[in-house]
């Protein structure tokens, strides 16, 4: 693995929590506001941190970035890159 891939993974990985716990915090939201506890705070909260931009934008950093590692991986173990073919 090149250096630039070995960099990226930490990266990676912490946009696949973030995406995680976003998820988890939109299904606490909603589960919390159907029961009625709390009523407008989990809301409010959900609004405030911003989370619907958050879980789109998180998982398709993710992507991209898995995308490039994972390019980079193939490319490689095939030959190609600054080495040439």
């Amino acid at each position: 693995m090149k250096d630039n891939q070995k960099f990226l993974v930490p990266f990676a990985v912490l946009v696949l929590l973030v995406a995680c716990v976003t998820s988890m915090f939109g299904f606490l939201v909603v589960v919390l506001t159907a029961l009625g506890y709390g009523e407008w705070i989990p809301v409010l909260y959900y609004w405030q941190f911003n989370v619907p931009l958050i879980s789109v934008v998180a998982p398709i950093i993710g992507m991209i970035i898995i995308a490039a590692i994972l390019l980079g991986i193939s490319g490689a173990n095939r030959g190609i890159g600054a080495n040439g073919p």
